[in-house]
């Protein structure tokens, strides 16, 4: 069996790097840690994608670890079309980001133009009590949760 030691980072696909950069910096609070072009034999054979190249850009929110946005360029990558992914399709579901006060992050992101799903709702977690939680998304329609934990998280 692999004996992995945790998660190092997620990598989120984009279609348009500096608005990503501006969603997930500016508004969520992360900080770039790196911004790097990868291209070349190694990422073609990785990648398995003639002539492909990729922008990477690290962002990390202090013990939450990181996020990798990748926007991949090449010949055969169709471009976003801007519709909401389904949800029952292959691929990230969704990022779930812990908070402190769900209504705060809730009043201050709409001000700022965030169109949520929905209020928050509270949910029943068997076994373990309730939580607190509403979904967006990003730019490219990939759903962000915020989870007000109140005594159901797995991670503590």
């Amino acid at each position: 069996m692999v004996v992995t030691s945790g998660v190092d980072h997620v990598a989120i696909r984009v279609s348009d790097m500096e608005r990503s950069i501006a969603f997930y910096r500016d508004l969520l609070g992360w900080e770039v840690v790196m911004d790097l072009r990868l291209d070349g034999p190694g990422m073609e054979t990785a990648l398995r994608t003639p002539g492909v190249r990729v922008h990477n850009v690290m962002l990390r929110k202090d013990a939450l670890g990181m996020i990798e946005l990748v926007q991949v360029h090449a010949p055969d990558v169709a471009p976003y079309d801007g519709t909401r992914r389904p949800l029952d399709v292959g691929g990230l579901f969704t990022l779930s980001l812990n908070v402190e006060d769900i209504d705060a992050c809730y009043a201050e992101l709409t001000a700022k133009g965030v169109e949520f799903h929905s209020a928050p709702a509270t949910i029943e977690v068997p076994g373990l009590g309730t939580t607190r939680i509403v979904f967006f998304s990003d730019p490219d329609g990939v759903a962000i949760e915020l989870v007000q934990a109140e005594g159901t998280s797995l991670n503590k």
